[in-house]
């Protein structure tokens, strides 16, 4: 039912949600000051925090210590994965927008909508696989 989004377990873990991403965010933002590199390794260090709070119920330390040691070591893989599956999304998304503007331009604007909303998920899915690969 629609009331059982508002069930308590959900909101449970709600303020070390809203921690976790805090420090995540202070940490991306002063790796960004030293320009934009630091802010990239941090924000793969962390990737895994926000589920791991969600997951396995640790505080926002824990789970910021515990996702930089799961990543220890594979950031690179992650960051390479990252990257080329949101490259060949946006080429496929271009070439697709390219044909339907050509069509129509509301197709085409209509194609990009979805399409963005697609890597979003495909992003989200993604993660999903790392973080059942890292925390087996």
């Amino acid at each position: 039912s629609m009331t059982e989004n508002f069930d308590p377990k959900y909101r449970k873990n709600m303020g070390e949600y809203f921690l976790t991403n805090g420090f995540m965010m202070i940490g991306i933002y002063a790796g960004m000051i030293f320009f934009i590199v630091p802010a990239i390794v941090i924000s793969i260090a962390w990737c895994l925090a926000i589920p791991l709070v969600i997951d396995k119920g640790m505080n926002p330390t824990e789970a910021l210590t515990k996702s930089n040691e799961l990543t220890y070591g594979k950031k690179w893989v992650i960051f390479g994965g990252l990257f080329l599956l949101y490259l060949v999304l946006i080429v496929i998304l271009m070439i697709l927008a390219f044909i339907f503007t050509k069509i129509a331009a509301v197709l085409g604007v209509l194609i990009y909508i979805i399409g963005f909303v697609f890597i979003m998920a495909s992003m989200t899915g993604a993660f999903s696989v790392i973080y059942g690969k890292l925390v087996k």
